[in-house]
């Protein structure tokens, strides 16, 4: 149901729901907004409000508990319901309990879908009064919202002069941890920090019993169990799960790029790409040897990284059933679930289960076909983070991993353990793991794992009776009977059931060979033709050896 609001119009862009804020508002333009407080200089349009305002600076209302100073008396009685944990407004739908009316109410449009605020420009609905301003100022404003105030300590911008002054709470040290020292931007953050010292987590997820230490972190995770996406994008109706994921995703449309590099005045849209390419670009040191860990000698690219990879030496999360040491406590409770069998995440397309929200995000994309990691040097884009990594080793000609045999590098760890063993013993790589039903060879355990799905039936096909390696591998295979082919090159129309055969055809248009031998560097399309081409190197090899 959606209510009709009468709107009172001070320009097409400023639209207010009453007459007396209305008046109010057009005291700005008129210069009668003239109430200014002598302490801090906040102006207000009418004394009443001034006056309310002024028992801050009094402490007329002052909480007992936190020093918090109130407008009001009745705003104090709800400030202190933050401390009593009392939530005296309940959802009739959901049991869920709120402070404050408002909130109440706000929730409540939730799950009626009445959205009272509309834009006058593009008729666009919204639920709350603030996000219809944002919306304005974000769309039909050609100020950026992220440029109007910022931080004179830090250069930090926000949208609303309120984000603003609650930010400088920080620096001012008003709400500041005992502990540790660490200071927030309000008295209710401040009790949520002090929980990561006691280690209270006060709320519990009813489908996987994880516990969280805020209401909100448990909000987030409960849209992984519902599949709940509320943020959507009105350009092109795209669903995320959380704000920041979709403001994220407005950059795309606005192309905006704040954040820009000092030294080649390349911007990007996120200060963590920022991060990225300044240790990519411009620095000598590689990524992954900026912080190495003294125990095992395994790198990482941000200290926070580090600290978590410890607890795995100091055995602070470790299984009681196998003794494995994990780096925190949520991978300890995923790992524990192999032990129980438990996969508590179905895909709602294949009905696949995982132990992992990761894993099934990862998987979901098979379907979609979503690649969010791109590479900015190249028009490239790719599914899972660590490809990205990989590839930008082509770019960057990173080889960190260097044989002790022979001094040569590679990119990749796999690379020079396939290496190790073709160089250290007489063996080809692909004899060192044998299959026990058939006798063939593969060159990886995991490939081992794979191959003996054919003889156990796990992916067995049910028109021809095929057996396959995975469940990917017999979604491919169906395709042969299905006559399906997703897959279509974009140069000369033609199609193709798998992805990776759209990759090798790519090539004759491109002329890439990406599989280059290490001897004589000669280079090939596919990876099966540099393997044949290795052997005859393998077998001249012995042959100039019989010769001595």
């Amino acid at each position: 149901m959606q209510h009709s609001v009468k709107e009172y119009l001070c320009t097409p862009s400023t639209v207010f729901t009453s007459e007396e804020t209305l008046t109010a508002h057009r005291k700005i333009h008129s210069r009668k907004q003239l109430c200014s407080c002598s302490q801090c200089g906040k102006r207000f349009s009418y004394m009443s409000g001034l006056y309310a305002h002024m028992n801050i600076h009094t402490s007329k209302y002052k909480c007992t508990e936190c020093g918090k100073c109130c407008t009001s008396g009745k705003a104090l009685a709800i400030h202190r319901r933050s401390h009593l944990g009392e939530k005296p407004f309940q959802c009739a739908l959901f049991s869920k309990r709120f402070p404050k009316s408002g909130n109440l109410v706000r929730r409540s449009r939730v799950h009626t879908g009445d959205k009272p605020y509309k834009c006058s420009l593009c008729q666009k609905n919204f639920s709350k009064s603030s996000n219809l301003h944002r919306h304005k100022r974000i769309v039909h404003s050609n100020r950026r919202p992220c440029r109007m105030y910022s931080c004179t300590q830090c250069g930090k911008r926000f949208s609303c002069k309120t984000s603003l002054s609650t930010h400088m709470n920080i620096h001012t040290g008003k709400y500041k941890c005992i502990e540790c020292g660490k200071c927030c931007h309000s008295s209710y953050a401040l009790v949520e920090h002090k929980r990561s010292h006691s280690g209270e987590k006060p709320f519990e997820c009813t489908v996987c019993s994880k516990r969280f230490t805020q209401s909100a972190h448990l909000l987030v995770h409960s849209r992984i169990h519902s599949g709940d996406k509320p943020y959507k994008c009105h350009m092109c109706h795209e669903a995320f799960s959380l704000s920041g994921n979709l403001n994220k995703h407005m950059k795309v449309h606005t192309g905006d790029k704040p954040y820009k590099c000092s030294l080649c005045k390349k911007s990007f849209c996120q200060s963590s790409t920022l991060l990225r390419h300044k240790r990519l670009v411009h620095s000598n040191r590689r990524p992954d040897q900026v912080y190495s860990c003294t125990q095992c000698g395994k790198r990482f690219s941000c200290k926070t990284s580090l600290s978590t990879h410890m607890n795995i030496h100091t055995g602070k999360y470790k299984c009681t059933q196998c003794g494995k040491c994990c780096h925190s406590s949520y991978a300890l409770a995923e790992h524990r679930r192999s032990h129980s069998g438990e996969k508590p995440f179905e895909c709602t397309v294949c009905s696949k289960r995982f132990t992992q929200s990761a894993h099934l995000l990862v998987h979901s994309r098979i379907h979609s076909g979503d690649k969010p990691y791109k590479c900015h040097m190249r028009d490239k884009a790719f599914s899972e983070s660590r490809r990205l990594n990989k590839h930008m080793k082509v770019h960057t000609g990173d080889k960190p991993y260097t044989s002790s045999l022979c001094s040569e590098s590679f990119s990749q760890s796999s690379t020079l353990q396939t290496h190790t063993r073709r160089v250290s013993t007489n063996r080809r790589p692909y004899q060192v793991y044998s299959c026990s039903q058939c006798g063939k060879h593969l060159s990886h355990k995991t490939s081992l794992w794979r191959h003996m799905n054919t003889h156990t039936n796990k992916y067995k096909c049910s028109e021809c009776g095929k057996c396959c390696t995975s469940g990917l591998a017999l979604a491919i295979h169906r395709r042969i009977h299905s006559g399906d082919k997703p897959y279509k090159c974009h140069m000369c129309d033609k199609e193709f059931s798998h992805s990776g055969n759209l990759k090798k055809h790519m090539r004759v248009h491109t002329g890439d060979k990406p599989y280059k031998c290490h001897i004589c560097n000669k280079a090939f399309t596919e990876s099966g033709s540099r393997k044949r081409h290795m052997r005859a190197h393998a077998q001249y090899k012995r042959y100039k050896f019989s010769l001595l």
